[in-house]
């Protein structure tokens, strides 16, 4: 079955690419297939392909092409010696498993919101994308009142749709807290071994090798 949907999703997010960026040649660029592939795909799905594409992603988290779902998370680090308490924005794209993640020495909207400002948005942009949806669970660094809610502010101001996971599912979000584990298990419990940190800079440039590795 998952299988099944992956290779479902693979066509039909390359339709939706297309449409998105109105353009067949770039999309099928991103997604590595020939104009004849597309077209033939688009003929299955004008006669009849949709009823069956819906019904084989109805029980998954729908992704289908990079920037349509990128799953957001907070996750704390520890108190660092030399750099005080730490805290990690991830956000990943659900499609294409790209990473990004930034050290903090607070958790509010402003750093939540700065994650996708300074390394996301961007981004899709240089790669001619445009994130669609965000997936986040339901803390005070994500959710609040539009009108004095950094984060919230901007979602809205670059259209950006905005999902919750449900109450006491952190399953919902399990892409990014298998990565926070991955990242404590290789990259935090061996550094903080072998280095002294007198910043917070110091220990973003070490993430960021590692993120890149």
């Amino acid at each position: 079955m998952k299988t099944a949907n992956k290779d479902l999703n693979y066509k039909l997010g390359l339709l939706k690419l297309a449409i998105e960026l109105n353009n067949v040649s770039l999309a099928c660029k991103i997604f590595g297939c020939s104009r004849p592939t597309y077209y033939r795909y688009k003929k299955l799905y004008l006669e009849g392909g949709k009823n069956a594409f819906k019904v084989a992603t109805r029980r998954e988290t729908e992704t289908f092409y990079p920037g349509y779902l990128v799953a957001q998370d907070t996750c704390y680090v520890g108190c660092i010696k030399g750099v005080g308490f730490v805290y990690l924005q991830t956000a990943i794209d659900t499609y294409s498993k790209v990473a990004f993640a930034k050290l903090y020495v607070h958790k509010n909207a402003v750093v939540a919101a700065n994650l996708l400002r300074d390394k996301v948005v961007p981004f899709f942009e240089e790669n001619g994308l445009r994130l669609h949806r965000i997936l986040t669970d339901r803390g005070t660094e994500y959710c609040g009142n539009i009108d004095r809610h950094e984060y919230q502010l901007f979602l809205a101001n670059k259209g950006i749709k905005h999902t919750r996971t449900k109450p006491r599912s952190p399953q919902t979000n399990g892409i990014c807290e298998r990565f926070n584990r991955t990242f404590k298990n290789e990259f935090l419990s061996v550094k903080l071994r072998s280095e002294m940190y007198s910043s917070k800079e110091e220990f973003q440039q070490d993430a960021d090798i590692w993120l890149n590795y």
